[in-house]
């Protein structure tokens, strides 16, 4: 398979509102590390794909849909064919306009837009081309946490790589697909959280220096060891989860992908999209002044997150009360991009998947990767909806919509599960 790589600093200055947490200092006050978009060309010609990883928070659908429109018209290719998809470091400029995490930075998206797409106008043609075989590794890595104090859901340490190693036996660029929060870092500073530094260890320390891009698996309910850790503890968990990848990309005696079905045609991806309309809790002004109410009166919340809170809850009522007058949907739209080479296939989401999706999907060789395309919240199981907690009962406050029925979840999982 013919491949090239792009690697574009697209790191804010200090000083920018960092979005992820209500409780925490703003702004930012100084640069970590350097945040990338970093995007990895597979095939030649219609048959390319594009596979574009950015180091931040998320997306809006509007705007993701944008760049994907200009990326794909520069490059003569369809939406379908250019997918946009975020590593949700807590630690990066505000590109959601989450309620009271910060301010939301329409000029930092103007800056990404135009980064972006003058890099590739001025920089494509000059990149190198590989001839590469593909690779899937698929290993285990313990280092995640389920929220509640549960056992995690069975196959959510799932650890996969999707390599692509040329004729010389170096790597030009490899995909890793792992399932915990980058929220290891909650201060001032401007970072890629633990996907950066994981990163940054495996180009040091991987034949051919890859590029290596970073997809998040379903890791709604999964943190790290500790969260707002020091740096230096942020590298020694980095440091053991690229130890885990090299094992396994050493251990593992895994195939080609054409060795696991891909037809001859080697350089052939195929890309199709669902789309799944799911209703939300829709609320009646009355019902909307009465959760508000109930919101303002939760003192552990309260506690929690601080003097932004009563502000979000605020401007949660006022937007609901808006989109109640205006006849707006009364349903989401979640989209699920599939890229097939042979029988591996990745599933992007547009959303915050809960672990136990893996309880129900095959993970080999799948790479479920969510945060993609855009960004409606979290999507918890029926067992957690019933339990209630954070993501249930709280984050739709954050994420300034009504809260999204149950079941949906479950929906992904039997459709991928059909695939």
């Amino acid at each position: 398979m013919k491949l090239r790589t792009l690697k574009i600093d697209i790191s804010p200055q200090a000083g920018v509102d960092l979005c992820g947490f209500a409780n925490r200092p703003q702004p930012s006050t100084h640069l970590l590390d350097s945040l990338f978009c970093k995007i990895l060309f597979l095939g030649e010609g219609e048959e390319q794909i594009v596979l574009v990883q950015l180091d931040l928070i998320g997306l809006h659908g509007e705007f993701s849909n944008e760049l994907r429109k200009r990326l794909g018209a520069d490059l003569n290719l369809g939406i379908e064919r250019i997918q946009v998809f975020c590593s949700h470091t807590h630690s990066g400029p505000c590109t959601l306009e989450l309620l009271a995490c910060g301010e939301f930075d329409p000029a930092y998206l103007d800056f990404l837009f135009n980064k972006v797409v003058d890099t590739l106008a001025t920089k494509y043609s000059d990149c190198e081309v590989h001839t590469c075989s593909v690779k899937w590794f698929s290993g285990s890595c313990d280092l995640g946490v389920q929220r509640r104090g549960k056992r995690p859901a069975k196959g959510v340490d799932h650890l996969g790589v999707l390599a692509f190693q040329s004729s010389s036996g170096g790597y030009p660029a490899l995909l890793i697909n792992y399932a915990m929060h980058p929220v290891m870092l909650r201060g001032s500073g401007i970072s890629a959280d633990y996907p950066g530094e994981l990163s940054s260890e495996l180009e040091r320390n991987i034949q051919g220096e890859p590029l290596v891009l970073f997809g998040l698996g379903a890791a709604g309910d999964m943190d790290p060891p500790g969260v707002g850790v020091d740096v230096s503890q942020m590298k020694k968990w980095s440091a053991k989860l690229a130890g885990e990848v090299i094992s396994c990309m050493n251990i593992d005696p895994s195939r080609s992908l054409k060795n696991i079905g891909q037809s001859d045609a080697h350089d052939e991806i195929i890309v199709t999209r669902h789309s799944i309309r799911w209703p939300v809790e829709f609320l009646s002004a009355e019902e909307i002044d009465h959760q508000t109410e109930l919101y303002l009166n939760d003192k552990q919340s309260l506690d929690l997150f601080g003097p932004n809170y009563q502000r979000a809850v605020q401007k949660w009522r006022q937007n609901r009360l808006i989109e109640l007058s205006s006849n707006a949907a009364n349903d989401v739209e979640i989209s699920l991009d599939i890229v097939q080479i042979g029988q591996f296939k990745m599933i992007l989401v547009n959303a915050e998947l809960f672990s136990s999706i893996y309880s129900t999907i095959d993970t080999k060789p799948l790479c479920l990767i969510s945060c993609a395309n855009g960004m409606l919240g979290y999507l918890p199981d029926h067992e957690h909806f019933q339990a209630g907690g954070y993501e249930v009962d709280l984050a739709h406050i954050f994420y300034n919509s009504f809260r999204i029925k149950a079941g949906l979840l479950e929906e992904i999982a039997h459709f991928i599960s059909s695939l």
